[in-house]
């Protein structure tokens, strides 16, 4: 048998992403909620897109355990 904690924040690639997109989007300071939205917006449809990028931060180094 195999541990695995009930819940693992480096093994869950969505906790991955958002831990990436706060380091990308929460060092800059924002005027208005309408920049900050479209900063957002704008990270998710065009940044995300670029995935050298984005396997760096999150990584894609998994294993397929079968039981």
């Amino acid at each position: 048998m195999i541990y695995l904690p009930v819940y693992s924040l480096n093994l869950n690639l969505i906790e991955r992403l958002w831990k990436y997109s706060k380091k990308k989007l929460l060092w800059i300071y924002y005027e208005d909620k309408l920049k900050f939205k479209s900063a957002i917006i704008n990270f998710f449809e065009n940044e995300v897109k670029d995935k050298l990028a984005l396997k760096k931060s999150v990584g894609t180094a998994f294993q397929i355990m079968s039981g």
